[in-house]
């Protein structure tokens, strides 16, 4: 009997960041401040917002780097649309 079995497997890797350091995905991003917390600009399809987030979220498995440029569009794209609420 022959069967297929998938695996996964997690590696590891410490690496050295100099703060602030920025990340994104498709819809957030991010701005890691410190070694617990990160700000988060959000913009999802009937949804925006700008908040404080655990530093986690900022290096998920779906983020990339980012630049403080494409951060502060970002910031300044979704603050004035809020502002219009």
């Amino acid at each position: 009997m022959k069967i297929t079995i998938e695996k996964t497997e997690t590696i590891k890797t410490e690496v050295e960041i100099k703060l602030p350091y920025y990340r994104k995905t498709n819809c957030h991003y991010l701005k890691v401040y410190s070694e617990t917390k990160c700000l988060q600009v959000c913009q999802l399809e009937g949804y925006m917002g700008i908040e404080q987030a655990r530093i986690g979220l900022a290096f998920g498995k779906d983020t990339v780097d980012s630049t403080e440029e494409e951060f502060l569009a970002k910031w300044d794209e979704v603050y004035y649309l809020l502002l219009r609420l």
